[in-house]
């Protein structure tokens, strides 16, 4: 039944929503509906109001209390996107220690927007699901780019930061888009919810003019030709602007906090999976260290210290 579906049980289904699409008889028992439909399908909405989410008596958006399948799936592709990055990248100069952690900072600041937005507006939906699908797209994308990322060095590609540029802009012309479809819910909601029509401008502002500014850097890497290292920065700018940008107008308008929301879950998940996947690396790491040569002094110390900081980082998850 595809994305027009979705089953009758959990979190984030709706027991009103399921006994209103389901017709069910009057001879049903009001308190047994929801038991009776568990495993059934429905249809789900095109659209769905953010504001059905809003917790009025915290004045915060708060649409569900834990990470859905969708999410998780979405986490995954961030760590497909880390595992790429290592298996082209062998880490062992100053160049591609910087070259990770620019490309980390991109993919972090990516997914950060896109959940930033989700733990507060997103709500299951036709058009919810064709974004989320954009999104996995994009970070397909963002893999194929991690796999040449060599900024500032001979190797680097321009047709790669090209696609970098074009898959940055389409991200925060869709972030737009989102944040213009809550504008809309907003404005149509009445007197109640007028005062965050200003923030949620802001929010629409700032990835517009994210979006226009990665769109016209795609000039500054033509074929063939050397640019300088301006360029570069001028990835990382943006995001930082948009992250403080984004947590100053929550800050200021605390209906638009992230109180009551499941953002700190999603930190950690994410955090939990990273540190899988550095757990992966390190056993990569002693294979290349100790397969050939055996067991070295030096190669055991560097072993021992990996360990030691992958289990500071999962007992600091606990």
């Amino acid at each position: 039944m595809g994305i027009f579906s979705r089953k009758g049980h959990g979190d984030d289904g709706n027991p009103d929503r399921l006994k209103r699409s389901m017709k069910l008889p009057a001879s049903h028992p009001e308190d047994h509906g929801t038991h009776q439909l568990q495993g059934k399908h429905f249809i789900i909405p095109w659209i769905e109001s953010p504001l059905i989410g809003a917790a009025d008596e915290y004045f915060v958006f708060q649409q569900r209390h834990e990470a859905n399948s969708v999410e998780l799936f979405f986490d995954l592709f961030f760590v497909a996107n880390l595992a790429t990055f290592t298996a082209y990248h062998s880490i062992t100069n100053r160049d591609e220690l910087l070259a990770y952690i620019g490309f980390f900072s991109i993919l972090w600041s990516s997914w950060y927007q896109i959940t930033l937005h989700d733990v507060r507006f997103a709500r299951d939906s036709v058009y919810e699901r064709v974004c989320k699908t954009i999104q996995f797209g994009c970070f397909v994308a963002l893999a194929l780019v991690g796999s040449g990322f060599y900024p500032g060095s001979v190797k680097s590609n321009n047709t790669n930061f090209r696609i970098l540029c074009y898959t940055l802009m389409s991200m925060r012309v869709l972030s737009t888009v989102q944040y213009a479809v809550v504008f809309i819910f907003t404005a149509r909601a009445g007197q109640r919810y007028r005062k965050l029509l200003i923030p949620l401008g802001l929010h629409i502002a700032t990835f517009a003019i994210a979006a226009v500014v990665f769109g016209s850097l795609v000039p500054g890497y033509p074929r063939g030709e050397e640019h300088n290292q301006g360029t570069y920065a001028a990835w990382w700018v943006v995001m930082l602007f948009e992250g403080i940008s984004i947590l100053i107008t929550a800050s200021k308008w605390r209906m638009l906090s992230f109180k009551k929301t499941h953002i700190v879950e999603r930190m950690g998940l994410l955090t939990l999976i990273v540190v899988g996947e550095g757990a992966i690396g390190a056993t990569k790491t002693i294979g290349r260290l100790m397969g050939k040569g055996g067991l070295d002094l030096e190669a055991c110390g560097f072993v021992l210290c990996i360990v030691l900081v992958l289990v500071d980082l999962a007992c600091a998850l606990l």
